[in-house]
């Protein structure tokens, strides 16, 4: 069975952005920011996700980047 899994951390640390500071600047939990870095999350929330790529920092970013399909068995 694929999945789909957020490729959130990988493009922090490419950005060098730390959790920290995307939840500081988004006014979301550290929390929120670190469950979305550890790809096994349920749901995520697009508009986190919108604010995101919005940033500055992430202008070069796709959407796509964010997301990685794996298979799971």
């Amino acid at each position: 069975m694929k999945k789909i899994k957020l490729n959130l951390q990988e493009v922090l640390t490419k950005k060098k952005v730390s959790q920290n500071e995307i939840a500081r600047r988004l006014d979301i939990g550290v929390s929120t920011v670190n469950d979305m870095c550890k790809k096994d999350i349920k749901r995520v929330n697009i508009e986190t996700l919108s604010r995101i790529i919005n940033m500055p920092e992430f202008k070069d970013v796709d959407i796509a980047d964010l997301f990685i399909i794996v298979d799971e068995k």
